[in-house]
C-alpha cells in the first residue's frame, strides 16, 4: 500500500484536529450502516454529506440501529478503524507517514478503552420519515460503475504508456464490452480521452467531477480495495478536490 494511498485514507490528520477528524469519520459511519436514514440527493441524484465544525453530519437523519435492529456501538467503528490501519505495510513508508499511522492507532486504542459501550440488545428502531424523493443509490449510476474500474485498476490495461488515452488495438465500444458495464461507453469515451470540463460532454469525464470522485474514493475505503496509482495521478492532476 502507498504513501500516496496513505494520504487518501489519512489525509488533513493530525494531532491538532484528530477530534474532529475522528467524529467526522465515526458520524459516517453511522450514516453508511444505519437502518433507517434521511437524506435527498441534488437534481442528478448525487448526495455529498456536509459536517460542522466538530465533524457531526449537518444535512442527513440516521438512526444509529444496524438492519438487525442492535444498536450501533462505537467500538464497532474503531475496530474498523483499527482494522485498516493495521493492513497498512510500514515497508518503505516515510517516516512521517510511520508516525501519523501510529499516532492514529494510539489514539484510537485510548477511545477503545475510554469508551463506555451499553450492551448489545434488541431495541425499537426509531422512526425517521424518508425523503419525498425517492433515493437512486449510487451503485446505481453508470457513472459509479465506470468509476469504480478506472479507482481499482481493471481500466489500467488499456490505458496508454502517456496515460493520455487507450491503446491502439483496443476501442471503447470493445473495453465497454469486455468490462461489462451497460450504459458505460459516453463515460468510458470521456474518461479516456480526457473531455473537456467546459465541452459539452464533459461531465462524461469522471475524472472532471469531484463530488463523484469523492464517492468513488469513499466506496474503495469502505471495503478496503487499494486505489490504482493510476486513478490517483489522474485525481492529483485532473480532479479539483
Amino acid at each position: 500500500m502507498n504513501t500516496s494511498y496513505i494520504a487518501i485514507i489519512f489525509g488533513g490528520l493530525s494531532p491538532d484536529n484528530v477530534d474532529t477528524i475522528y467524529n467526522k469519520r465515526l458520524q459516517k459511519y453511522y450514516f453508511d450502516h444505519s437502518k433507517e436514514v434521511k437524506f435527498k440527493p441534488d437534481a442528478d441524484g448525487i448526495f455529498i454529506l456536509e459536517y460542522d465544525t466538530q465533524g457531526n453530519i449537518i444535512n442527513a437523519e440516521f438512526d444509529k440501529i444496524y438492519k438487525t435492529g442492535v444498536s450501533i456501538p462505537e467500538n464497532d467503528f474503531i475496530k474498523h478503524q483499527l482494522n485498516s490501519v493495521d493492513k497498512v505495510d510500514l515497508k518503505g513508508l516515510k517516516q512521517q507517514h510511520k508516525a501519523l499511522l501510529n499516532f492514529y492507532k494510539d489514539y484510537l486504542v485510548l477511545r477503545m478503552n475510554t469508551t463506555s459501550e451499553p450492551p448489545k440488545k434488541e431495541i425499537e428502531a426509531v422512526e425517521v420519515k424518508q425523503a419525498d424523493k425517492p433515493i437512486k443509490s449510487k451503485k446505481d449510476n453508470v457513472w459509479f460503475k465506470v468509476g469504480v474500474l478506472f479507482a481499482n485498476g481493471t481500466m489500467d490495461k488499456y490505458w496508454n504508456d502517456n496515460k493520455t488515452g487507450i491503446k491502439d488495438e483496443f476501442t471503447n465500444p470493445k473495453i465497454t464490452k469486455e468490462v461489462g458495464v451497460k450504459g458505460g461507453l459516453k463515460y468510458i469515451t470521456g474518461t479516456f480521452n480526457g473531455y473537456s470540463n467546459d465541452g459539452k460532454n464533459g461531465d462524461k469525464n469522471i475524472f472532471n467531477d469531484s463530488k463523484k470522485v469523492n464517492l468513488i474514493i469513499d466506496h474503495l475505503k469502505e471495503h478496503s480495495i487499494e486505489i490504482a496509482q493510476s486513478f490517483i495521478d489522474k485525481v492529483q492532476t485532473e480532479t479539483n478536490i
